[in-house]
């Protein structure tokens, strides 16, 4: 492992005398890295042996001779104020093997807030890998991954949650909740979340005319096929009828 490595930065706001160090995880920082994490809100760590297996036992670290670092810690005044893991995955491209880390539980303490980007940096940017993948970012973190250079993988949209609605007032209750920080009376939200009700039900109703005109189109392009057969054309209507029309059983 690496020596602690000083951290030069004017990013945070911290007394002189204070400033953080970086430092590659051990397998003897188990503990401190389970109360810390977990502190954030992360999946609480069950035990050392299932931790250490990450890294111990993980196919692509063996492969790579056991030099895939487990990650790095901040520490400032004999504490820890940062951490972040890198687990090694192995890929493959084709005919080439490639070399992998997958970051995990980046979490900074808020005085220190501004040397998270410098952890994100050493995680990004280590040696020895092809590339560094991050699957858990979230909508803040996104920009501190952009900054750095990080590239979305181009495939839907990583930054909106599909939601299937049950309760709208609930719903709104909790949006204004979290946006005035205020909880006003239930019967408030009533007309709230029937207009949301209203727009979502206009949207499926869109859906649904859309998929209808493409049905219609299928079934055009089949009754025209027929080349006169009306058996054939009988068919296509019957099979029109089935996907445009709900099963009767359906609706009781």
């Amino acid at each position: 492992m690496s020596a602690p490595v000083p951290i030069t930065s004017q990013a945070a706001r911290v007394r002189s005398g204070s400033r953080p160090k970086l430092r590659e995880i051990t397998l003897d920082d188990f503990s401190a890295i389970a109360s810390f994490t977990e502190r954030f809100g992360f999946d609480p760590l069950r035990s050392r042996a299932e931790w250490e297996h990450l890294w111990v036992t993980n196919p692509a670290n063996i492969a790579n001779g056991m030099r895939c670092p487990i990650g790095w810690i901040l520490e400032a005044e004999g504490r820890m104020i940062g951490h972040i893991a890198s687990v090694p995955t192995q890929y493959r491209l084709g005919d080439r093997q490639l070399l992998a880390a997958s970051g995990r539980a980046w979490a900074v303490l808020e005085e220190y807030r501004g040397y998270g980007s410098l952890m994100l940096h050493t995680y990004l940017n280590q040696p020895g890998i092809d590339f560094a993948v991050t699957n858990t970012a979230n909508a803040v973190s996104w920009h501190v991954h952009s900054e750095l250079g990080a590239k979305a993988v181009p495939a839907g949209r990583f930054d909106i949650s599909p939601a299937w609605i049950t309760r709208y007032t609930d719903v709104m209750a909790d949006f204004v909740a979290r946006k005035k920080n205020v909880r006003p009376p239930r019967m408030l939200f009533y007309p709230l979340a029937g207009a949301l009700a209203a727009k979502d039900s206009w949207n499926r109703l869109q859906v649904n005319l859309r998929a209808r005109r493409l049905s219609l189109r299928h079934g055009r392009r089949t009754l025209l096929g027929c080349d006169g057969d009306p058996r054939a054309a009988v068919a296509g209507l019957c099979h029109l009828r089935a996907r445009l029309l709900p099963d009767r059983r359906q609706l009781h």
